[in-house]
């Protein structure tokens, strides 16, 4: 797969998410949220990829709004509107 030029800067990418107490919530709250407040993009150390990470904290609200148009949101959508 070829990247746009335009587009080559935001590669890699990884989403991450868990239901509170679901099996993966304790990974991704140490991975993600325990390192730095919502929104705020901050830089994992080498031994742990040296990749740029962001916590963007969501709501039921939010998630109700995905399930009903998922092809309309983006991520930068949330980030910016905070649903």
């Amino acid at each position: 797969m070829e990247i746009p030029d335009s587009f080559k800067e935001l590669f890699p990418r990884i989403f991450c998410g868990t239901n509170p107490g679901g099996i993966g919530h304790q990974w991704v709250k140490t991975s993600w949220i325990d390192y730095a407040p919502a929104m705020e993009i901050w830089q994992t150390p080498d031994d742990e990829g040296g990749f740029k990470r962001q916590y963007i904290q969501q709501s039921l609200l939010t998630i109700l709004a995905l399930t009903k148009r998922p092809m309309q949101l983006t991520c930068q959508d949330l980030a910016m509107k905070r649903l």
